[in-house]
Parts: C-alpha cells; sequence; structure tokens
C-alpha cells in the first residue's frame, strides 16, 4: 500500500481516536450521572429510509463532481486532500477509498463528535439554541471558522 494513503488512514485513526478520547474524557467528568455517552453526545441512528436517501445524495454528487472537468480539477488541485494523497496522479480504487474513509470518518464524523456533540451541546443546554448555536463558532479555532466569519482580530461575527 502506498505510503500517503496508508497515511492518510493513520491520520483519520489517529484524529478520531483522539476526539474519542476527549468526548469520553468530558463525559467521565461531567455527563454519566446525567445520561450515557451515546445519549449525552446526541448520537442517534438516523431512519433507514433518509440514510439511503442521503447516501444517493452523496454518490451523486461524487459522481456529478468527477464528471465536471472543471470541478474535478478543482477539487483535486494543489493544497487539496485529494492532491496531496494522490501526488497529481490519477486515483485507482485503493486511493479511491481512503478518501472516502478520509471523508467519512475524519472530517464528518470526527467533526460532528466534537463541534456538534460535545460543544454545540452543552451550549445549547447552558444559552438555549439560538445563542448556543451562534456563539459556538468562538469555540473554534480561527483555521475552521470561514474567514467570513471569523476577520483578522479572530472573533467571529457571531458573538460581536
Amino acid at each position: 500500500m502506498d505510503d500517503r494513503i496508508l497515511g492518510s488512514i493513520t491520520g483519520t485513526a489517529l484524529q478520531l481516536g483522539v476526539v474519542s478520547l476527549i468526548c469520553l474524557i468530558a463525559w467521565a467528568l461531567v455527563g454519566r450521572r446525567r445520561a450515557g455517552l451515546r445519549e449525552w453526545l446526541g448520537l442517534k441512528g438516523a431512519p433507514p429510509g433518509l440514510t439511503l436517501i442521503a447516501a444517493a445524495v452523496g454518490v451523486g454528487g461524487a459522481l456529478f463532481l468527477l464528471q465536471t472537468p472543471g470541478l474535478a480539477e478543482l477539487a483535486a488541485g494543489p493544497g487539496t486532500v485529494i492532491h496531496a494523497i494522490t501526488g497529481g496522479g490519477p486515483a485507482d480504487a485503493a486511493v479511491l477509498v481512503a478518501l472516502a474513509f478520509a471523508a467519512l470518518f475524519k472530517t464528518a464524523l470526527a467533526e460532528e463528535l466534537l463541534f456538534r456533540g460535545l460543544i454545540a451541546r452543552r451550549l445549547y443546554g447552558l444559552m438555549g439554541f439560538w445563542p448556543g448555536n451562534l456563539g459556538q463558532p468562538s469555540c473554534s479555532p480561527p483555521s475552521i471558522c470561514p474567514s467570513s466569519c471569523c476577520p483578522r482580530d479572530g472573533v467571529c461575527w457571531a458573538v460581536r
């Protein structure tokens, strides 16, 4: 297996492990008397029909991206995860699996666990939904918050 693919999978597992450990420690210190870990983080199963629709939209979007030359070049250009894994060359099946693994677990699951599950749910409980939802970007590092949200001074517009 190529080192870039192995590195992507290893990095994904490491990031998900660190985020899971942070959530587990926070739950053990604060939430275990209130609810089980899954309930405390808001991890609920989606209805099968909705999961199927979301998968179809995701696969359809990926196929659209791959079939649209301008979008495919933009998505695989220098500075992107795809370019880092493929080295600018064509993607084979192993590379596509590594990219899917990174997209689903590193980006989506780890981010949702940390920001939606741990941070947002605590802010909603403390401040209510709208103030907690608007205050959540202030808990994110400036590199995660979009530049339109966090100007150079690093203070998010939502908490000004």
